[in-house]
């Protein structure tokens, strides 16, 4: 039906939470099972997408404060032995060439989410071009592009998530002394949904306040330290980062 089979999942480029550590082996599984794969690696500006994956922390059943979940208070010799966010899994430079030796250039495509945010279609003609397929004007003009899925919570939404979880959260490896252990994915949908319900009410000044706050401290720990890779993520790709606001 002049369709292309596709595997899409976050989890492929490795865990974000531990580091990513384990994407050099995952990418060289996908290589060893489909040496003709076509690959497409969509990437973020880091600072919103440390911005980005720490809310899903807490989303999920994290208890750490943003400044512990970039520096784990822990010594550095045992880091390895725990699950801990690292600032490296964002330098892309070493995952795009990673997978650009194993497949060839020519099967990586590599796309900024800006682009998707500002011209969906765009991004998305990108990637059937990749696979050489053309849809036609009417079926990707029907596409949705302005729906959105996994919304955020606020600054202020994912503090109250935070107390949410050390009070009444799954047991986990991010969360391994709740007061209250709740059990199962439907007390994880209710938490959630009860952070949604309260961040909605938030007054919105105060909302944005606290945004701009993690905006400065997420900037005070990685401003500059993605220069060098962003640099060299341009060159092995063509992509034009600066449009986009990465660093350089």
């Amino acid at each position: 039906n002049n369709l292309v089979p596709v595997i899409s999942h976050e989890r492929i480029s490795g865990e974000v939470h531990i580091g990513g550590r384990d994407a050099k082996d995952i990418a060289e599984r996908l290589y060893a099972i489909f040496p003709e794969a076509q690959i497409l690696i969509v990437i973020r500006e880091q600072q919103a997408m440390i911005r980005s994956i720490y809310g899903q922390f807490i989303k999920g059943t994290g208890v750490w404060s943003l400044r512990d979940y970039l520096d784990p208070p822990v010594p550095t010799r045992t880091r390895f032995k725990y699950g801990h966010f690292h600032p490296d899994d964002f330098r892309y430079h070493r995952l795009i060439a990673c997978y650009q030796q194993l497949f060839g250039p020519a099967q990586v495509t590599v796309l900024p989410y800006e682009l998707f945010r500002a011209r969906p279609a765009d991004f998305v003609a990108q990637i059937m071009a990749a696979v050489g397929l053309h849809a036609e004007a009417a079926v990707m003009a029907a596409l949705p592009y302005g729906e959105q899925v996994n919304p955020s919570l606020s600054a202020l939404g994912i503090a109250f998530k935070l107390r949410l979880n050390r009070l009444a959260g799954q047991r986990t490896p991010f969360n391994p002394t709740p007061l209250y252990t709740g059990r199962g994915s439907g007390h994880t949908r209710l938490l959630q949904a009860l952070a949604f319900r309260v961040d909605r009410r938030l007054p919105a000044t105060w909302k944005r306040a606290a945004d701009e706050q993690m905006k400065h401290q997420i900037a005070e720990r990685v401003s500059g330290y993605y220069a060098e890779s962003n640099h060299l993520t341009a060159k092995l790709t063509g992509l034009n980062l600066v449009e986009w606001g990465y660093e350089l």
